[in-house]
């Protein structure tokens, strides 16, 4: 359990520039946390990668991700290859490209014509000033949005885009790190 914590001002490598994610499980991790704040990080502020992999978060801000020096995401919360997140109470916000983003990859152990999909349950929280609040070619919009008093979208560019959007995932491997 991980309480009372604040994540700030991660830097990419020095020689690319890549990952630099603030707070990044991955192969099964498990991770439950409340009072977090994942605040200007490179690339990913949150990244969860791989079947297993799990976030159980409340009372939690993740806030002011930036690109990369190598090009690459701007990302709040990204949920990779089967990974999942709980959240609540939340405030996701002015992430430079993607708030919350779930995107649909090929399955390394599952063979590369399988697509694989992370999860999202989403309760009582904020989305706001990104140019797109939440990017998924894998979630059910309709079902990530079926309590509207729950989860407010504020002063985003698009709240829901499904466009494949290569230059956000990081290139992160947890196969190799």
């Amino acid at each position: 359990l991980l309480d009372d914590v604040v994540i700030r001002d991660t830097l990419g490598r020095e020689v690319d520039g890549a990952d630099g994610a603030g707070l990044l499980l991955h192969s099964g991790g498990f991770l439950a946390a409340s009072r977090l704040q994942v605040e200007d990080n490179t690339n990913v502020g949150v990244a969860l990668w791989g079947e297993g992999t799990s976030l159980f978060a409340a009372q939690t801000v993740i806030e002011g991700t930036s690109i990369g020096l190598d090009g690459i995401g701007g990302v709040g919360l990204g949920i990779y290859d089967g990974a999942f997140a709980h959240l609540s109470d939340f405030l996701i916000a002015n992430n430079e490209i993607v708030g919350l983003q779930v995107p649909s990859s090929p399955s390394v152990s599952h063979g590369a014509q399988e697509r694989l999909c992370g999860d999202v349950e989403l309760e009582q929280g904020v989305i706001r000033g990104h140019p797109i609040a939440v990017n998924s070619q894998c979630l059910d919009f309709e079902e990530l949005l079926r309590d509207e008093d729950s989860v407010f979208f504020v002063d985003n560019d698009r709240d829901l885009d499904s466009t494949n959007l290569e230059n956000t995932r990081p290139r992160y491997d947890p196969r190799r790190n």
